[in-house]
């Protein structure tokens, strides 16, 4: 890497003044990684109401910064941290009408002029405006997410002419595809940005923009959180629909694991912890442990401790583990539970109703709360993470750091950064691994983990192998300086520009062109496929544009092709029911709601004048969870 790499991090979170999940804790380590490898990084990221109080002084950039959008100028300011010159510099975007019009970071309010819920076209149309002006010129931008995937689309585009940013690479990361940043281009259309973008080559999808395809599409390089993830995006389950893009671009798709901060996670300097302890004396563990229970109330003896640190939501399997515990405390009468976090509502009120139900055993906090979480962490025996997926996740890392054993589903990053405990490898053992996402997996594997527990001897011996792992940045952030270069080589060779540019007009007022050129070859197959949007509710997407699709419709005249009707049959394999819904054909996506905890399939069929009704296609099987209700 060149002494004059100039990388512009772009993000939503920054830990610790904006810190939602993992994004926030990259944002900060691995920036911090980079420059201790003499890159020029600098962050830019907004300015959120809650964060004024924990930053203090800020120093003014520049003032009113003029910026058409929505047709109207919407200026923000470019403030800077007042950090120490050896720390990573950090720019905000101050613009209250967007993001300080509500507590939540992403949340789409409205606000006084009717924009707020465009607060990440903004962001992303803002940041050449804000190179301008911190006097920066870099020639990578590292984006995040699709909240900031717009950024390349319009380096490509917007700024075509700009000679500032003809020679500026794009990386972009995806910390989790299942969020995309899907809008109707009515609301598009509401900012004022460039409308030749809206076609399938660029941000369409199914009719929708979908701004981490763009941003997927326009990237030289894109990377995810983990080996494993960068494999599980091409798949279905996974890929949420964007999985054909992903493939598309697998020559230039990474997977790259994400780091710790070491110096915030080190149980033998952790300033949130009361005692510290590390491999060689365990004494501080113990303490914490008894600080922990006292915390939560709960009953002071020496069994096991299990600990949840997560989002309350069915991805991260906590309707598993609470299925699982009356089987599980049945077994040990000293076992006992604590679980810190925030989700969803449903969730929420089944943790609350399951503390109830074995009072002195499971304690509960419903927050957000650092210095809790470094306690639990500090002082727990076994991490529970029954994710049904895991881009990376943190807390594995975090837990084996602790030496606090973690119980993870093979899933994402999970599964790369736990060795499983399979009996005859203690010695390279850090902790334990199930692959079906089910209560009965998880207790199954939970009891394994309790009966190695009572074996003190091999069960210190986990826990000096888990204590011994390193997950620092240094390696990862090596990689990313690697991606860095590749993406850079590719932008100044031009790689990809006539793939890229040949369908759409790069004049500054552009608009669609009138004809369209033909839609990219991954677009070219026939598939139906089922996907879940939430327990009651599935989601089925078809084309029917590759052979099979190109053959049936071919054989029919114009008016067969006008008067055709498309249904969706829809079965439940559980029960053998079935029903029809009659939908738009060709290319669609239509929700269907379903029961809880069944399994369904659809076939796609076509019928028309003088052509008799005939199957299209034929769906994958796909499994609804159970529902989350209150126990007890």
């Amino acid at each position: 890497m060149t002494d004059n790499t100039r990388v512009l991090f772009v993000t939503p979170e920054l830990s610790p003044y904006s810190k939602v999940g993992g994004l926030g804790e990259v944002s900060a380590g691995l920036t911090k990684a980079l420059k201790s490898l003499q890159v020029d990084v600098r962050i830019i990221t907004p300015l959120y109401s809650h964060m004024r109080e924990s930053l203090g002084h800020l120093k003014t950039v520049a003032q009113s910064i003029p910026f058409a959008f929505a047709g109207e100028n919407r200026p923000f300011n470019l403030l800077a941290m007042d950090t120490d010159p050896r720390d990573v510099p950090v720019f905000l975007i101050e613009a209250p009408d967007f993001f300080e019009i509500e507590d939540a970071i992403y949340g789409n309010e409205l606000g006084p002029t009717g924009l707020g819920d465009l607060r990440w076209l903004y962001f992303s149309a803002a940041i050449r405006h804000a190179c301008e002006r911190m006097s920066f010129k870099p020639n990578l931008l590292h984006v995040h997410d699709w909240h900031s995937a717009l950024v390349p689309a319009l380096y490509r585009s917007e700024h075509y002419f700009d000679e500032d940013c003809a020679d500026t690479a794009c990386v972009l990361t995806i910390h989790n595809a299942a969020f995309q940043g899907r809008m109707s281009t009515d609301d598009y259309r509401r900012s004022g940005l460039r409308t030749d973008l809206l076609s399938d080559w660029y941000l369409l999808q199914g009719g929708d923009i979908n701004l981490l395809k763009a941003g997927t599409i326009f990237a030289e390089r894109v990377t995810t959180v983990s080996k494993r993830y960068a494999t599980e995006l091409k798949s279905p389950d996974q890929g949420k629909g964007l999985e054909a893009i992903f493939e598309a671009r697998a020559e230039h798709f990474h997977g790259i694991p994400n780091g710790l901060d070491s110096q915030e996670w080190d149980p033998a300097h952790d300033t949130l912890i009361p005692h510290h302890f590390d491999a060689n004396n365990m004494e501080g563990k113990k303490a914490n442990k008894k600080a922990l229970l006292e915390a939560f109330a709960l009953d002071p003896s020496s069994g096991p401790l299990l600990a949840v640190v997560a989002r309350l939501t069915w991805q991260k399997g906590i309707d598993i583990i609470l299925d699982a515990l009356p089987a599980l405390f049945a077994r040990r009468k000293d076992l006992r539970l604590v679980i810190l976090g925030q989700g969803d509502k449903d969730v929420e009120l089944a943790v609350t109703e399951t503390a109830k139900k074995y009072p002195g055993r499971v304690g509960v906090a419903l927050k957000f709360d650092p210095a809790l979480a470094h306690l639990i962490e500090a002082g727990s025996d076994i991490f529970l993470m029954p994710s049904r997926y895991e881009p990376c996740g943190l807390n594995q890392m975090i837990s084996q750091r602790y030496g606090t054993i973690p119980i993870v589903r093979e899933t994402g990053g999970l599964a790369d950064t736990v060795v499983a405990y399979e009996g005859g490898n203690l010695k390279e053992a850090t902790g334990f691994v199930f692959s079906k996402a089910s209560a009965e997996a998880f207790t199954d594997i939970t009891k394994r983990a309790l009966t190695l527990f009572r074996r003190s001897g091999s069960w210190r011996r986990l826990v000096q192998n888990a204590m011994a792992q390193d997950w620092g940045w240094d390696e990862s952030a090596s990689a990313y300086l690697r991606v860095y270069e590749e993406a850079i080589a590719m932008r100044l060779n031009r790689e990809r520009e006539t793939e890229l540019l040949s369908h759409m007009r790069l004049e500054p007022t552009a608009t669609l062109p009138e004809e369209q050129a033909q839609i990219p070859v991954y677009y070219h197959k026939d598939t139906l496929r089922l996907m879940l949007k939430d327990p009651e509710t599935i989601w089925a997407y078809w084309e029917v544009q590759g052979p099979r699709g190109k053959a049936i419709l071919d054989s029919l005249s114009e008016s067969q092709k006008w008067e055709s009707t498309w249904t969706l049959r829809i079965e439940n394999l559980d029960t053998h029911f079935s029903w029809e819904i009659e939908v738009e054909g060709m290319a669609k996506n239509w929700f269907i709601t379903v029961d809880p905890n069944q399994r369904y399939r659809c076939e796609l069929l076509m019928q028309t004048t003088d052509f008799p009704r005939c199957v299209i296609l034929g769906s994958n099987t796909i499994q609804t969870p159970k529902k989350m209700v209150p126990l007890g």
